[in-house]
């Protein structure tokens, strides 16, 4: 039997050549089988992906191939793996092409001299159970399908869905239902976070450590899609029916409560009474958390403290009589800079359930 040895640059980075995911070969269970290239007149024939197909094939493997085996191989190896599927790839694209077993691991996490022994494990594996597959290794990096970026405002997007606004509805995952204020934006020890109260992200005073925050809540989830359907309902532009259809869309991916995670909880002090920093005899109960941001859903540098200002009637009248000079806000107000207590200013409030106080 020949000795393996390792694949030439090349075959690592165009073994695959055709693939849109373009990944990196580590190492086959075939490798005394030689490489090369294929060409159709003055082009390089593509591999594809394709499904087993034939039905007594695909019930073949069912019966026989045992899944809890392969993961067991691969543990027992230490191998990072991220994916492993039975399927079919090759250049014809059809049922002639071969049924490989192909599992991913994380990139730089195996070595070919290590790969290629794991997947002639796997390859032993397969032919005990009669099952005639070779085993590939690439690399293979995955990430979750239901993380969904940051939608920014804009035409028909709800503010309450926009991360890049604070004052939005937040919650515990665990208790929905019960929701809260999203504060600042911060760094602290270069981690992104945010902070919110406790109380909103706690049902009791026990460690919260890796609670998972939702934004928004099931609460204003469930009245922004009442409203949505509403506007649909009654409107008469075609742009408004597209508007109101975007934002359909984008509510129908944020339905599952774990699709609205933008992080989970770093640290919250205990809830008990400690004396207050200005030396008095009072005591305060800590009533406050920080979320760890999710970078790969809340992108930090996207992020700013800013408020979307919308006021009543009541409210704007307010304003005009006793600060007539002061211009109306018509979009969101970037918040900055600091002021002690005893500045004599008029400080305004913007909250999930009260808005602007």
């Amino acid at each position: 039997m020949a000795e393996p040895s390792e694949p030439l640059e090349q075959e690592k980075n165009e073994y695959y050549f055709g693939l849109p995911s373009k990944p990196r070969l580590v190492a086959r269970s075939n490798f005394a089988t030689p490489w090369s290239l294929e060409w159709c007149e003055n082009y390089v024939v593509r591999k594809a992906i394709s499904v087993i197909g034939e039905q007594h094939v695909a019930q073949d493997i069912l019966d026989k191939y045992d899944p809890s085996k392969i993961t067991t191989c691969l543990g027992e190896s230490m191998v990072d793996w991220t994916t492993i599927d039975v399927i079919r790839i090759g250049t014809e694209h059809s049922t002639s092409d071969p049924i490989v077993l192909w599992v991913g691991v994380l990139p730089g996490s195996l070595s070919w001299q290590e790969g290629v022994e794991v997947a002639c494990r796997c390859r032993r594996l397969l032919l005990e159970a009669g099952l005639d597959m070779h085993c590939e290794i690439r690399e293979s990096v995955v990430k979750r399908m239901t993380s969904v970026p940051v939608i920014p405002l804009g035409e028909g997007m709800d503010p309450s869905l926009s991360a890049t606004l604070s004052g939005q509805a937040i919650a515990a995952e665990k208790s929905p239902t019960k929701e809260g204020t999203l504060g600042l934006y911060l760094s602290v020890d270069s981690v992104p976070c945010a902070l919110v109260a406790r109380h909103v992200v706690g049902e009791d005073d026990g460690p919260l450590d890796g609670y998972h925050v939702i934004m928004p809540g099931q609460t204003t989830y469930e009245a922004i899609r009442k409203q949505q359907k509403e506007d649909l309902a009654v409107c008469t532009t075609r742009a408004g029916k597209d508007a109101c259809l975007k934002l359909g869309k984008h509510l129908g991916q944020l339905e599952q409560l774990g699709s609205r995670r933008i992080g989970h909880v770093l640290f919250s002090p205990p809830r008990v009474p400690i004396p207050r920093s200005d030396f008095s005899n009072q005591l305060w109960l800590p009533d406050y958390a920080l979320i760890a941001l999710d970078e790969e859903r809340l992108p930090f540098g996207s992020l700013s403290n800013m408020v979307q200002i919308q006021m009543t009637f009541r409210q704007l009248r307010l304003i005009r009589q006793y600060h007539s000079g002061r211009e109306q806000p018509t979009k969101p107000l970037h918040l900055h800079g600091t002021f002690t207590p005893g500045d004599h200013r008029v400080v305004a409030k913007y909250g999930r359930s009260t808005g602007l106080t």
